[in-house]
């Protein structure tokens, strides 16, 4: 399944929007991964990372 998740990341005290296309088995699993790729990335931790949005894609 693809999800499409949106939200917000704390970089430098500023926030910046996202938009991201995650293919995963369930929800929990797509949520885990966008921590893992956003995180690793731009070398935030998970409390710099809010989710607002979550679509399941057909």
């Amino acid at each position: 399944m693809k999800f499409k998740m949106q939200g917000t990341m704390k970089i430098n005290k500023k926030e910046q929007k996202f938009s991201k296309i995650i293919e995963a088995e369930n929800e929990k699993m797509a949520l885990q991964k966008l921590y893992s790729l956003i995180g690793n990335s731009h070398g935030l931790t998970r409390r710099n990372i809010k989710i607002e949005k979550t679509n399941k894609m057909q």
